[in-house]
């Protein structure tokens, strides 16, 4: 009998839910919750009862895998691993496959990749899939930025026909973390507030641009949608592909501590109205694709 793998997966991801159902359909998975607390208040389909009405006998609460300090009071620290890693072993050596469940969507930061890493030391042949991919094949990720700086990215045609080089990245004071292969699909939203520091008196300031590119600027700024109620807030705008994150780059438009970098940037042909999230966040793909229409995939 061929050895088994192990899935992380994390729920926080729209359509997550449905995503495990698919994953769990084979008998000869196992639903691995390596919480250290079952309870979730604020979705009672994750908690342990629902998990159990749902899967059974193959819905497992492993709670010495679970992280101590899963309130953030301290670094992870898994409860017991020396009991915990090898009941995981064993399943593998049995051929199943072990679905490693926790909230957090995104791998890096939680405490299933200190459990996937200790696994490993002990058995370095396990076959690991790629994390929280699953959880994610429903959604699109998505960034929110503010108007108009969401206009001119999505814009690129404009901006190159005015002579100047398209904005192809995106600023922030903190560093983003995608952990998949990259280039993947980015959703650009826009805040609902716009960059108050660009209008004098509600209209288009056309100073900040004549500045920035000479008598292009000027033509770029007329071009531009004048007033902010001319600019969608509140709404995904448009879809671009992230390519990476730079520090240094050689661009106008690159003036933070990180920039992203994005590329085939366009704008959608009707804003879809969306509450925006901090950071980059997940977007269910049924929301931006009516059924028989893709965008990147």
């Amino acid at each position: 009998m061929s050895e088994g793998k192990v899935i992380p997966f994390g729920y926080s991801a729209p359509d997550s839910r449905s995503a495990l159902d698919r994953l769990m359909a084979s008998e000869r998975t196992y639903l691995v919750d390596v919480r250290y607390s079952t309870r979730s208040v604020n979705k009672p389909e994750w908690s342990a009862d629902s998990l159990k009405e749902s899967y059974g006998a193959r819905y497992l609460w492993i709670k010495d895998l679970g992280n101590i300090n899963y309130f953030g009071h301290g670094p992870i620290q898994i409860a017991h691993p020396e009991i915990g890693i090898p009941r995981l072993m064993n399943g593998l050596k049995q051929g199943y496959t072990l679905i490693l469940l926790c909230t957090c969507t995104r791998y890096e930061g939680c405490h299933r990749k200190v459990v996937i890493d200790l696994l490993l030391e002990s058995m370095p042949d396990a076959q690991i899939e790629v994390p929280d991919m699953v959880a994610l094949t429903n959604s699109i990720r998505c960034i929110s930025i503010r108007q108009p700086w969401a206009w001119l990215i999505t814009h690129p045609d404009i901006l190159l026909s005015c002579n100047i080089p398209v904005k192809d990245v995106e600023n922030r004071e903190w560093e983003p973390r995608i952990d998949v292969e990259l280039p993947v699909p980015l959703l650009i939203h826009a805040g609902k507030s716009v960059d108050n520091d660009l209008f004098l008196r509600g209209r288009l300031d056309e100073s900040y641009f004549e500045y920035k590119f000479g008598k292009y600027g000027v033509l770029l700024c007329a071009a531009m949608p004048q007033t902010k109620e001319d600019y969608a807030c509140g709404s995904i705008v448009g879809e671009s592909q992230f390519t990476g994150v730079v520090t240094d780059v050689n661009s106008p438009w690159f003036n933070g501590s990180y920039g992203l970098q994005l590329i085939h940037a366009r704008a959608l042909e009707t804003p879809i109205p969306y509450r925006g999230a901090l950071r980059v966040f997940n977007v269910p793909r049924s929301v931006v694709e009516p059924e028989g229409v893709k965008l990147y995939v």
